[in-house]
């Protein structure tokens, strides 16, 4: 393997498409009154959640670090994976870990000051791209 087609580890990061998140912190139920019915207000709602460490996925597509991933509430509440809460020294605060396939959307946060390398490369500028990103090793 040669070094240019190494990648990098900048910092801590999450792998094999499973997201770091802030824990969830129940609620009692909220009621929606629709048609003269009451159903609980989480079976329709989606909850938004910080990711707290880069995830990089199978297909290799980075999810950063203060991203907000959106979780349908009622899986928040129901599945075994969203009630086991985690701590690490590493990560600092309470966490969950949640699969790819239990979130809705990402939203990247973009505006909260990340900033997006839009600098044009050419084809020839493939190999040395890994060494522009993370710096030569």
């Amino acid at each position: 393997m040669k070094i240019d087609e190494l990648t990098y580890l900048q910092a801590k990061t999450s792998m094999n498409n499973k997201l770091i998140v802030e824990a969830y912190k129940k609620e009692g139920l909220r009621a929606n009154v629709q048609n003269g019915f009451a159903k609980p207000d989480q079976k329709t709602s989606l909850k938004g959640l910080k990711v707290l460490v880069d995830a990089r996925l199978t297909n290799d597509t980075v999810i950063t670090k203060g991203s907000t991933v959106y979780i349908k509430e009622e899986e928040l509440h129901t599945k075994p994976w969203a009630a086991k809460i985690l701590e690490s020294e590493a990560v600092g605060v309470p966490f969950i870990i949640v699969d790819l396939t239990n979130i809705e959307f990402v939203d990247p946060n973009l505006n909260e000051g990340a900033k997006i390398d839009a600098t044009p490369i050419s084809m020839a500028d493939l190999p040395n791209l890994a060494d522009r990103v993370y710096g030569k090793p």
